[in-house]
């Protein structure tokens, strides 16, 4: 029976997903959920992309109240959260609140304990002033510094000024219009909303976020759990002992030139990625390539591994880099970028351009054939030996048990 349909007499604990299209939102909430449920709490999810967090979380699923963006002119400058929010509606008071009274409608019917937000920035805001305590999972992108006006990525990670006027302000006022409707105090800056939860855990590495490091900031590391075994590598002609690679690649212009690259290669290569056209899987014949439709617990396979391909996300870099596995990084946004800039100063990650298939090619090889690449995977693999992202999930899950069991819960 597909977890979706199990129903629990009450929600103890409520996951919210809200923003972003990548699956490890899902698999971060996992172990988490897991955890709640077999210290015999309620736990449900609400998401933005349901069947996917259905796929991979172990409650019930359901979607997500989100917030609908008004129509631009032009693509929104985006060069830190403020700008995404603001892309969303945020600097709208009245586009906002329309977004809250649907969160807080939701927060009243499910009445949690305690919300477990995975950029849920509209949970977050409709959450004051109710009796729910609130953990924050944080990333690099997600929760802004502790600093105003908020830096603009742009700046340092492509060497161009900010083009238009700063977000933050209007932002911040329409958030303090929402607060005075709850007769909640205002905030002066967008950190102080992220600040108000009970716990905000950080789950990236220093060396990826795009704002690190942070003063007084626990990195607690990057994990993820998928449902799926790894398959087995596909037979390659260059033997039976080659290291393998695996990729998680999402639709973008490049990607059958990079499906064909590593074809290409010889080596033994498991790729997933959904929807993949006919001219997609036409490029790898030939090759010892194989695709795949759903994700895969490929961390089982890291030790079989020369290098890993992705969109630098922070779930898929940090878990390579934890194992000690090089990434090629092929950035499709600016937060990618920025991650893929920081992390490239370890050595162990070397960027592509996602529109320029010799990149492509040429971070391939660089991966394969530059023992200093190779070297630094492994150094940055010893620098976090005694981490155990696996502990940490089970620390903050007991965290997470703790707060449903607070006495300040009322409900």
């Amino acid at each position: 029976m597909p977890p979706s349909t199990h129903h629990a007499k009450h929600t103890d604990v409520l996951f919210a997903w809200e923003l972003g299209a990548g699956i490890g939102h899902a698999t971060r909430m996992r172990p988490l959920a897991e955890q709640a449920m077999a210290a015999g709490l309620g736990v449900k999810c609400l998401a933005i992309r349901r069947a996917d967090a259905a796929a991979l979380m172990p409650c019930p699923v359901d979607e997500a109240p989100w917030l609908r963006a008004p129509r631009h002119k032009s693509p929104p400058h985006i060069g830190h959260l403020a700008d995404t929010l603001a892309a969303l509606g945020w600097s709208d008071p009245d586009h906002l609140q329309e977004a809250v009274r649907r969160w807080r409608d939701t927060l009243e019917r499910e009445r949690p304990a305690v919300l477990v937000m995975d950029s849920a920035p509209v949970a977050l805001l409709a959450s004051q002033s109710l009796p729910i305590r609130r953990v924050w999972l944080a990333d690099g992108w997600n929760t802004p510094p502790n600093h105003s006006p908020l830096p603009d990525l742009t700046e340092p990670v492509m060497g161009l000024a900010r083009p238009v006027a700063d977000t933050e302000p209007d932002v911040v006022a329409s958030i303090n219009t929402v607060l005075d409707a709850y007769e909640q105090p205002p905030i002066d800056r967008l950190y102080d909303l992220f600040a108000r939860v009970q716990c905000s855990a950080m789950l990236t590495l220093e060396e990826l976020d795009p704002h690190g490091p942070r003063p007084n900031t626990h990195y607690r590391g990057v994990w993820g759990v998928q449902p799926e075994a790894m398959p087995v590598f596909p037979a390659s002609t260059l033997g039976a002992d080659v290291p393998g690679v695996f990729a998680y690649l999402k639709p973008f212009p490049q990607r059958a030139a990079t499906l064909r690259l590593l074809a290409s290669s010889g080596l033994p290569t498991l790729v997933f990625a959904q929807g993949a056209t006919e001219v997609e899987r036409a490029s790898i014949r030939g090759g010892a390539v194989r695709l795949l439709d759903r994700p895969v617990d490929w961390c089982r396979a890291a030790d079989q591994l020369a290098f890993v391909v992705c969109h630098a996300s922070p779930a898929m870099t940090g878990l390579a880099l934890q194992y000690g596995v090089p990434v090629v990084g092929i950035p499709l946004s600016l937060e990618q970028t920025a991650i893929a800039k920081r992390a490239a100063q370890s050595g162990a990650v070397i960027e592509a351009h996602h529109a320029d298939a010799e990149s492509i090619r040429s971070a391939m090889h660089r991966v394969l054939t530059d023992e200093a690449v190779i070297e630094s995977a492994q150094r940055f693999a010893k620098q976090y030996a005694n981490l155990q992202p696996d502990q940490e999930a089970n620390r903050l899950g007991d965290e997470i048990i703790e707060l449903c069991h607070d006495p300040c819960n009322k409900r």
